[in-house]
């Protein structure tokens, strides 16, 4: 049951960072970051700019992306180490010529 608690706390804690602006908004602050930083609408220089800054969205979402793949993955792989086994023990002879098999499921 803890287990289970920390995955959801933990898909939670990385859902929370996914409040998105909407596209028109993206739009609209990086319109001001290009027009603060100098350059105007329409010139070659501001779209330049513009495009840098989309580069640089998509960069950031491929590496939360991955990011996120790469904790689910890690999850994954910590439930899959740590789920109940069943083991069946069987003895075969007795006293010092005995032998024990062991298999697990």
């Amino acid at each position: 049951m803890t287990k289970l608690f920390a995955f959801v706390a933990l898909v939670a804690l990385l859902l929370s960072g996914c409040t998105t602006l909407s596209p028109a908004e993206v739009a609209a602050q990086d319109q001001d970051t290009c027009a603060n930083y100098g350059f105007k609408p329409g010139t070659d220089a501001f779209a330049q700019c513009r495009l840098q800054l989309a580069e640089g969205h998509h960069i950031d979402d491929v590496r939360q992306r991955a990011a996120i793949a790469d904790s689910l993955q890690q999850m994954s792989n910590n439930l899959e180490a740590n789920r109940p086994r069943t083991c069946n023990a069987n003895t075969f002879g007795s006293g010092y010529s005995s032998s024990t098999t062991v298999t697990c499921y």
